[in-house]
Parts: C-alpha cells; structure tokens; sequence
C-alpha cells in the first residue's frame, strides 16, 4: 500500500516540482502589453463619452507604439454591435491611431438574432459577455462567456417553462446556435495564441485544458469587481489564476476594472495595481506550450483522495454491520 501511495503521489509531485525549478521559456520572445485599469464604478451608468476620454487619456500617457497589445477590462463597453464595430466610437478613436498595437477588451455583445425571439427569451437585456480581438492587419474577432454566473447570466434563447428556471439554476452555456461561431482563442501571430477568459471562467480547470491549443499561449482574464467595494475578490483571484498558471505552465495577465496583474508561468505574482485606483500595469509576457501532468491527466490527486474517501467509508460502515 505504502508504495501504492509512493506511485501515485509522490513521485509525480517531486516530477512537477523539478518542471517548476527549471523551466525555461519555450519563446525568447516577449509580448509587452498595456492593461487600463479604469476604476469605473458602474460603466453603464456612466455616458460611453467619458469612458472614452478616460481610456483615451490613460493611452495617451505612454508612446502606445512600444507595446504590442492593449487590454481593457470585461464589459468595459455594453451593447457592441460586433457586425457593425465601426458604430463604437472609442474603436473609431482607436483605429485613427494608426498603431500596430492590437486591442483585445471585455464587451457586451449585441445579438440582433436575440431580438427575434422575444417569446423565448429569459432575460431583459439584449447583449452577452463576451471579448473583442481586433487587430487592424486582420479581421475582427470574438469569444463568448462560456461559464456562465448562475442566477446572474442566462443563455440568450430557450423555450419558456422549466427549462428557463433550469437554465437559472445551473447557469447553462449559450446555446450551439448562438455561439456556433464563436472562438475559443485568438491567433496572436503565427506562432503565439490568446487564451482567453471572462472572470468567473477561471475557476474552473477544464475550462482552459479543453482549449484546443496547437501553438504557444498565455492567458488572458478580464474582470470587473466594482460590485464588492473590498479588496479581497482581487486577493482571491489571483490566487487562484497562480494555481491556474501552475498547473498549465502559462503566464497570465488579469485585466480588472478595478485590479490588475500579471503572474509568471510559475505561479509567482511579478506585479499588480493598488485596487480601486485608476491607473496603468505594464509589462511582457512570453509564450509557453508544456503538457503538464494536470493538463495531461486532470486533478488526479483530487480524484484519488475522493476514492480513498469513499473506499474508506465503505470499508467502515462494512465493519460496523459484522
């Protein structure tokens, strides 16, 4: 049993930590990027013009030619119509910047589909969370929230009946028809991918070991704590963006409306902004691709200590009766 137990936790463990201590960049590389922090306490309460001027204004502040991508946080606009981008003044302002650097920010996507189904809709407003890529040599991209917050966000069509208190229950992912072309990650270049995730999707695991990755990457998280006025949202989700950088060996860049950081592929915090300020984080990532155990097999060690749990149990209650 001792060497069982050798097997299956140890040795990996010490494998893993070897990974840790010596791993090395896969792309010499670097990716500089801006993230604005701009500390709005309810952006749709605030006229679009302003949030405008603010981002504007905080772009102005750096030679935005030195940095290779600008980041802003989830939702920082609402109502997108991303088949007519050109709508939205502040990528208008952007564009007219004539920079290489490419845009990658938190939206709220209008579905015009969405209004064609009032009998089947479950929510008042008419736009998802979702990110915008666009870079002015390619097209523009977009990803859709795949987790989505239960009782908070909701699918954009389904029929009326239990289904509607289920999909408020459970939180169900869009449905296949609305996201049927929606990306999973952005092509940076021709050897470097964008992961990206929205908030709440970076609790989970799966969510980024799902991701059909063929290229090296780093990870992307927007966010926007302005509903909890406290600083420990921020505390806790870098937390647990340090175990999710551990456990797939990517650096990750958090973008928040009210904070900001950027950790290393091992887990380490290398930077982050004062909460609730308005303000700038910089800095360079570089991109990574490892199969790590956990990508490779899941959280193996949380499954085994579940069995042993329930085989212990078992065995105890099996005692108990003889």
């Amino acid at each position: 049993m001792l060497i069982f137990l050798i097997l299956v936790t140890i040795i990996p463990i010490f494998i893993s930590d070897r990974i840790y201590r010596n791993i090395i960049s896969n792309d010499q590389s670097q990716v500089k990027f801006i993230c604005i922090q701009p500390n709005i306490l309810n952006n749709r309460d605030v006229p679009e013009s302003d949030v405008i001027k603010l981002l504007i204004s905080k772009i102005e502040e750096l030679d935005i030619n030195k940095y290779s991508i600008l980041i802003l946080p989830e939702t920082i606009f609402d109502n997108v119509d991303v088949t007519n981008l050109v709508d939205n003044q502040f990528i208008n302002k952007f564009i007219e910047l004539q920079s290489k650097c490419k845009l990658l920010m938190g939206i709220g996507i209008l579905d015009k589909n969405y209004l064609k189904y009032p009998d089947r809709v479950i929510i008042k407003k008419s736009y998802f969370n979702g990110m915008l890529f666009l870079s002015i040599s390619d097209s523009a991209r977009i990803y859709y929230k795949n987790k989505l917050i239960p009782f908070v966000e909701y699918t954009p069509k389904i029929s009326k009946g239990i289904d509607k208190y289920l999909a408020r229950l459970f939180a169900i992912d869009n449905s296949l028809e609305f996201r049927e072309n929606k990306n999973t990650v952005f092509t940076y270049n021709d050897s470097l991918e964008i992961i990206p995730k929205i908030c709440y999707e970076s609790l989970f695991g799966e969510e980024i070991s799902s991701q059909n990755i063929h290229k090296k990457s780093f990870i992307v998280v927007t966010t926007n704590e302005n509903l909890y006025y406290s600083n420990f949202p921020s505390v806790y989700l870098n937390t647990i963006l340090s175990i999710r950088a551990i456990e797939y060996r990517n650096f990750i860049i958090k973008c928040g409306n009210n904070s900001s950081s950027l950790i290393d592929s091992k887990g380490e915090l290398i930077c982050s902004t004062i909460p609730f300020t308005s303000t700038i984080l910089t800095g360079a990532v570089s991109g990574y691709k490892s199969n790590t155990i956990y990508k490779r097999y899941g959280d193996y060690l949380g499954a085994f200590a579940l069995s042993v749990i329930i085989f212990y149990f078992t065995f105890c209650l099996i005692k108990m009766n003889f």
